[in-house]
């Protein structure tokens, strides 16, 4: 990626995507043509923008993902029954191993 002065103090980051269609245009731009409008010409608009399959298939994961619960609720009335019966047992080893195993992580 590129960063782009977007003359307003801010810094973006300019994607791959801008870039391939930035060149496009350039390239269908006719032989002797300015590159860029004059101020008073109208905006192009006719620049196609395509994904990969890759990008495809992640937006059909990413709706996919959505669709689930956000709860796995078999998981939850199993800990409750647990709870209300007794049974339910707590490691607190694990916890304290995993709380360390998140803060290396999170520190790396």
């Amino acid at each position: 990626m590129n960063t782009v002065d977007n003359n307003v103090g801010m810094r973006t980051q300019r994607t791959e995507v801008d870039t391939a269609t930035s060149r496009s245009s350039e390239l269908r731009r006719p032989a002797g043509s300015p590159a860029s409008n004059p101020p008073d010409a109208a905006p192009v608009r006719d620049e196609a923008v395509s994904i990969t399959q890759t990008a495809s298939d992640l937006l059909g994961l990413e709706a996919e993902l959505r669709a689930l619960p956000n709860i796995d609720q078999e998981r939850v009335d199993a800990i409750r029954q647990s709870i209300e019966d007794g049974s339910f047992e707590i490691d607190v080893n694990d916890i304290a191993n995993r709380l360390i195993e998140s803060d290396r992580e999170l520190s790396a």
